[in-house]
Formats: C-alpha cells, sequence, structure tokens
C-alpha cells in the first residue's frame, strides 16, 4: 500500500510543504509559521488539510510514510538571540576566555571593534584541571556554596546550563561529574563540550557548547510538537548543515543551523543537474523572512563529491559543525528596518509571520518587504493568498 510522503521546509516567516499522494501526485502548500488564531503547527495543519482530516482527526499509524523537514528554529533563534540565557561552567581562571575569543578581526583596520556576541547569562569557574593528554593536574573539588551559587541561576530563571573544560575532549570524568550536580540543581537543558565537540581548542568547542545550550531547547520543542501531532508511527528526519538527513533522537541543534538552507542548495543542484546545467558554475540565494543564504559551486562542483566545511561561523559565533558552503546574514524580507541618526538599519530582529511586515496590514512594523512593495519590485499578483488581516 502506498502512503503519504512530506517534504517541509519551516522557516521563521514561512513553511513550504511537498506532498506526495499515495496515487504519485504531487501536491504543493506555503503557509505562515507562526498563526496565533490556529492551534497547533502550521505544517502539521497543512498536512491534515492535504489528508483530507479535520484538526480533531487522530493520525492513523501506517497512513504517512515519512516527513523529511528542513528548518531553521535553531537558525533563527540564534540570529535574532531568542534562545535560552545560559549559564556557563568553566575551568577557575577563564570566565572571560569565551569572551576574549581567539582575538580574531573580521575587519582589520576598523577603528571601531563592536563587542562580540554573547549567549552568556552568567558563569561559574570550578577549580580543575586536565593537561593536554588527559591526565590529572588538579582533582574536581567543590564546595557547598558552589550548589547554592546555581540555585540562585535557577530562581534568576536560567534554565540551560554548557559545561566546557580545558582538555575534556581527552577525558570527559569532570564534565561528566559536574553535569550530574547541575542537573541535581534543577537546570532542563545540560551541555558537555566533550558531546557537542570533542575536538581539541577550547574556545571553537566552548562556543559550540554555549550555542547548542542556547538553541536546543526551541529546536527539541519544536520537533516534539511534530512528533506528538503525527504520533510516535510517524518516521521523521532532519536535514542538518551538511545536507544528510538524521532522526530526531541522535540529533544535535549547533548542526540544523544552515538545515533549511542546506536543503535548498541540495535541490538547487539537483534542479542544475535535471535541466542539464550541472557542469556551469551555480550560485544560489535564498531569500527568506529572516535570513538571506548564498552559495556558489564552480564549474562541475556540482558532480563531484561537495566540499564541506568543518566549522560555521553564524552571527558572529564560531562552531565546529560540518556545513555545506553556504553562507547567511540575518537581512530576509521581515527583518525589521529602524532608523539610526538619518540612515536606515535592517535587522538582526525579524517581523515574523506575525504580525509580519506592515504590509501584511497586521500591525506590523517596517520591513524588507515593504521597501521592496514601495520601490515597485514585487510581482504582487505571484504572491499566495496567505497575507491581509484575512489571509486572503
Amino acid at each position: 500500500m502506498n502512503r503519504w510522503q512530506f517534504w517541509i521546509d519551516r522557516g521563521g516567516t514561512f513553511t513550504d510543504l511537498v506532498a506526495r499522494h499515495p496515487s504519485g501526485q504531487l501536491l504543493v502548500r506555503k503557509v505562515l509559521s507562526e498563526q496565533p488564531d490556529a492551534p497547533g503547527d502550521p505544517a502539521v495543519a497543512a498536512m491534515r488539510e492535504l489528508m483530507g482530516l479535520t484538526p480533531e482527526q487522530r493520525i492513523d499509524p501506517g497512513l504517512i510514510e515519512e516527513l523529511r523537514l528542513g528548518t531553521t528554529v535553531a537558525t533563527n533563534a540564534l540570529l535574532e538571540a531568542a534562545g535560552e540565557p545560559v549559564l556557563l561552567v568553566t575551568n577557575r581562571g577563564l570566565e572571560d576566555l569565551l569572551l576574549i575569543g581567539d582575538q580574531h578581526r573580521q575587519h582589520l583596520f576598523a577603528l571601531a571593534i563592536p563587542e562580540p556576541p554573547s549567549l552568556l547569562a552568567a558563569v561559574e569557574e570550578v577549580p580543575c584541571r586536565l593537561d593536554a593528554e588527559g591526565r590529572e593536574l588538579e582533582a574536581l573539588r567543590l564546595d557547598d556554596g558552589f550548589m547554592q551559587r546555581l540555585g540562585r541561576h535557577r530562581k534568576a530563571g536560567i534554565r540551560s546550563c554548557a559545561i566546557a573544560l580545558m582538555h575534556a575532549w581527552r577525558d570527559p570524568v569532570h564534565e561528566k561529574a559536574l553535569a550530574k550536580l547541575v542537573r541535581t540543581a534543577g537546570f532542563k537543558t545540560v551541555v558537555c563540550s566533550h558531546e557537542a565537540s570533542p575536538l581539541p581548542r577550547l574556545v571553537p568547542r566552548g562556543q559550540t557548547t554555549l550555542v547548542e545550550a542556547a538553541v536546543r531547547p526551541v529546536l527539541s520543542a519544536y520537533l516534539a510538537q511534530v512528533q506528538a501531532a503525527l504520533g510516535d508511527q510517524t518516521r521523521l528526519r532532519v536535514m542538518t548543515s551538511s545536507g544528510a538527513l538524521q532522526h530526531p533522537s541522535s540529533l544535535l541543534a549547533k548542526d540544523t543551523i544552515l538545515s533549511g538552507p542546506a536543503g535548498g542548495m541540495v535541490g538547487a543542484v539537483a534542479a542544475a543537474q535535471q535541466a542539464g546545467l550541472g557542469a556551469s558554475a551555480l550560485v544560489g540565494v535564498d531569500m527568506g523572512g529572516t535570513s538571506t543564504d548564498v552559495f556558489c559551486l564552480p564549474a562541475g562542483a556540482a558532480d563531484r563529491e561537495w566540499e564541506r566545511s568543518a566549522e560555521t561561523e553564524i552571527a558572529g559565533f564560531q562552531l565546529t559543525a560540518s556545513r555545506l558552503p553556504i553562507h547567511t546574514v540575518a537581512a530576509g524580507g521581515g527583518s525589521i528596518v529602524s532608523g539610526d541618526g538619518g540612515r536606515l538599519t535592517v535587522g538582526p530582529r525579524s517581523a515574523g509571520a506575525d504580525p509580519g511586515p506592515a504590509c501584511y496590514r497586521r500591525g506590523g512594523p517596517l520591513a524588507i518587504t515593504d521597501c521592496h512593495l514601495l520601490l515597485g519590485r514585487l510581482q504582487v499578483t505571484a504572491f499566495p493568498a496567505v497575507f491581509g488581516p484575512d489571509r486572503d
């Protein structure tokens, strides 16, 4: 028996859905990613609509063969600084290390150096140390005051903790012991650096751990919501930044930072190959509601094994996460435009799907979409009927 198949790209503003009917027919839908007047996830609601089910009807086991999902939920949480505030636990004397970073300057001759972004809400230093071979130089010794301070951080509203110690990738014994204590103190999300990035170099490993701790709750909540709506019997796989599909149980949030754009690149290259352009140089541009993503492949690269980077730099954070050669900036159609001393600035905050840009007529702020509309650049008749107070 043939079953439904779904491919979904869940962006910060729009959710695009392609479905294959059991008969083989392909169906396409585009919906807003946030619909406050409609319960549940808009992507799941669109799936139900295509299958002819009401919101109250249960999805029968075996009705859906598979859902493949590309999502920028983690990306947008990072770009818009909308992740969870994070407590960092690190070695004594290294409190400022992740703020200092590796002193890399993007603009070498700039006179004004802006303060680097930070996900830190608080830092706790602990006395312990391993050498570069993983041998213990200083044992982990914690007093009662450490647990008391953890309790104060929890009362302050911090629910995520990142633990990043020197040379923990060699031996995670100290990180594991700390993680157990932190969980006892009531932190819901605890990420150790040896799990998030089991590699040398504390700065990128620590920054990766911070990002994971900040955005994992956002991504996990979304995926759990989708899985609960579809039922455990539905196979769900998520696109990663490297262009691979992965089950949510083994997925790290930092590996989905370029999930949606990676799916776009895979699709764009496939379309070029089908059109006989696989040997040509390819440039792809995806301007979404929250971010704009660009890739470039030299001539002939589409037919070879694609080059992947071991590190990802996004929103000022250096992550150890395999990714396709995609660059992203926090400037999409919904990016908010504001005035600053007589000039216009853009982003990184986005108007999202609700209320959306001002031209959605739902009380939203001025956004890039409004600028393009006023300049006559938008082909209004080509847009789907999802805008306006009645989304018609």
